[in-house]
């Protein structure tokens, strides 16, 4: 599902629902669009307590997923050395 998903947005498309809302909030800001669909998500979980801890490891992977495959994987870390020569 998280592929899928991920093929859908980094191809400029809309799967509709949360994919839409989740274009308009990473365009307008820093965060990610896989960030915004989990937030989106948990709310609508949290709104029906059953089966919500399945739910939310299914939303964590799928929107891991969707990040991963939309800006790759970001393990790098920048370092600046500033000294005073």
């Amino acid at each position: 599902m998280g592929i899928g998903l991920a093929l859908v947005i980094k191809g400029n498309s809309s799967a509709g629902g949360s994919t839409i809302i989740a274009k308009i909030f990473s365009s307008n800001s820093e965060i990610k669009q896989g960030s915004v669909i989990l937030f989106i998500d948990i709310i609508i979980i949290y709104s029906d307590k059953t089966n919500v801890l399945w739910s939310i490891i299914s939303i964590y992977i799928t929107s891991k997923i969707i990040d991963t495959i939309l800006t790759g994987n970001l393990n790098k870390k920048i370092v600046y050395l500033v000294t005073g020569k």
